[in-house]
C-alpha cells in the first residue's frame, strides 16, 4: 500500500539533513505533481479522485498539512499565478476515475486560503484521445505573466482514428474571470502541403514547444516552426516547414 508524505532537507557542513517531515497522506495513492512557494506547500495525489494537499512550512521541523481539496482528475503540474494562484494541467475524470472518461484539463486553483483551497475554474479540452506534452513535461508549459496568456501544445485524434490534429491551444486566464479561449496555432495544413501528412498511430509530427515574443505566438513542431500574431491566432503569419520525417508515400 503507497504512502506519502513531505519532508524538509536542511544543508549542514555540506550534507542535507531532515529537519522534518509531514505523518503519511493520502494511503494508496500517488503523488502527481507538487510545487513549493516560500514557506508553503501543494501536492496533488490521485487515484480515483484529485487531493490538492496544502502546506505551512513556515516551521522547518514541523511541516504540515493545512487543507486539502477533492476533486475528480488529477493535475500533473503546477505552476504559480501571483501569490494566491495555481494553474494545473492535468486529466478530468468522472467521479469514479475511469480512464475511459478522461479530458485534457487546465485548472485555476485558489489558494489564497490555504485551509480551504478552490478550484475556481476549468476548462475541458478535446476527447479521450486529446493530450498534451505539457502534462508531463514542464518545459512544454507556457505562461506569459505579462499578458495572462498561457499556450499549450495540444494533440489527438478526431472520430477516425485517421484524423490526427496538432496545434498550439492559447488561453488567456484571469482570476476573476476564468479561461476565455485566443485561439489556436493548427499545424494540420503543414503536414498535408509539405509531404508529412502521413500521420498514423505509430508517428504524429506533434507540436511540442512555444514562445511568446512580443506580439507574436511561435509554435514549434516536428513538422516545422509556425507565428501568429497573438490577435489572430487563425492566420499564421510565417510557417518554416522541417525536411519531412515520414514522406507521403511512406519511403525513408
Amino acid at each position: 500500500e503507497t504512502a506519502n508524505l513531505v519532508s524538509v532537507l536542511e544543508e549542514r557542513e555540506g550534507r542535507l539533513v531532515l529537519t522534518g517531515k509531514t505523518p503519511p497522506l493520502a494511503p494508496t495513492e500517488t503523488i502527481y505533481s507538487a510545487r513549493f512557494m516560500g514557506d508553503r506547500g501543494f501536492v496533488v495525489t490521485f487515484r480515483q479522485v484529485d487531493p490538492l494537499f496544502t502546506f505551512d512550512l513556515s516551521d522547518p521541523t514541523n511541516p504540515r498539512v493545512v487543507g486539502e481539496l477533492k476533486i475528480p482528475g488529477f493535475s500533473t503540474y503546477l505552476h504559480p499565478v501571483g501569490d494566491h494562484h495555481l494553474l494545473g494541467i492535468g486529466e478530468d475524470r468522472d467521479e469514479d476515475g475511469n480512464w475511459s472518461s478522461r479530458r485534457l484539463k487546465v485548472s485555476l486553483y485558489d489558494v489564497s486560503d490555504l485551509s480551504n483551497p478552490v478550484e475556481q475554474f476549468k476548462y475541458v479540452y478535446g476527447n479521450a484521445s486529446a493530450h498534451s506534452e505539457a502534462s508531463y513535461d514542464h518545459k512544454a508549459f507556457n505562461y506569459f505573466p505579462s499578458r495572462s496568456t498561457l499556450a499549450l501544445p495540444v494533440n489527438g485524434w478526431g472520430a477516425d482514428w485517421n484524423d490526427f490534429h496538432s496545434g498550439l491551444l492559447v488561453l488567456d486566464v484571469d482570476v476573476e474571470r476564468g479561461f476565455t479561449l485566443r485561439g489556436s496555432l493548427s499545424f494540420d495544413d503543414v503536414y498535408i502541403e509539405h509531404g508529412v501528412g502521413a500521420w498514423s498511430y505509430y508517428y504524429q509530427p506533434n507540436v511540442r514547444r512555444s514562445v511568446m515574443a512580443d506580439e507574436f505566438v511561435y509554435a514549434i513542431s516536428d513538422a516545422g516552426i509556425r507565428v501568429a500574431d497573438v490577435a489572430d491566432l487563425s492566420t499564421p503569419v510565417a510557417t518554416a516547414p522541417f525536411t519531412p520525417l515520414w514522406p507521403k508515400d511512406g519511403s525513408l
